[in-house]
């Protein structure tokens, strides 16, 4: 059975005679396509779930802008840290996974890391909001300058545009370039959740 790839727009609106409940508009001409409804609920939940990763750049984008809505009076919605020691604490994680900064892998990652990451990196899994890390990555100031560290992240998050290297993390130990990209996203993602941004 031949396949074919339709590269297009779906109109979820739109319905024809014999009761399709999606269209695919074909991008390069040609007539409209109906599709199934349950086709094309399998598409929006593909695109709902799928994994992001900052080595796109419409996701960096997106972390970007993100950030760029903090400020010093950003309230944590969980967690220990204030706003400058998240964003410093980022700061440090980033200059990891460049591979600007190296640590020793901990024991326990020894043990369960491959079962750790495997897991954070599935589809629908978020960090979990009590999630330990390393020492390395810990801040102990309270106070320090907010925009500074902004610019900071953001240009390092930059840097995930050219990202090529091998990468040994110290807790879930050697990953690939896909599984770093998805990763940064969604380590990412959760401290800028914690900052209700």
């Amino acid at each position: 059975m031949p396949i074919f790839i339709i590269v297009g727009t779906v109109n979820p609106s739109y319905q024809n005679a014999e009761g399709s409940d999606a269209a695919i508009t074909p991008l390069f001409g040609g007539s409209t396509l109906a599709i199934d409804a349950k086709l094309f609920q399998f598409w929006v939940h593909l695109k709902r779930n799928q994994v992001k990763s900052v080595l796109d750049q419409s996701s960096r984008n997106e972390l970007i802008n993100r950030i760029n809505m903090l400020d010093e009076n950003s309230k944590a919605q969980w967690g220990q840290m204030n706003i400058f020691q998240m964003l410093k604490h980022c700061v440090l994680c980033e200059e990891h996974y460049l591979g600007k900064t190296s640590h020793k892998r901990a024991f326990m990652g020894r043990l369960f890391g491959k079962a750790g990451l495997k897991n954070i990196l599935r589809e629908d899994k978020s960090f979990p909001k009590s999630a330990p890390t390393s020492t390395a990555f810990k801040v102990k100031e309270e106070i320090g300058d907010v925009e500074s560290e902004k610019r900071r992240w953001i240009a390092l998050i930059e840097e995930y545009g050219n990202y090529s290297h091998d990468f040994e993390h110290w807790f879930f130990g050697k990953m690939t370039k896909e599984q770093v990209g998805q990763f940064v996203y969604k380590h990412n993602d959760h401290h800028l959740r914690q900052f209700n941004v």
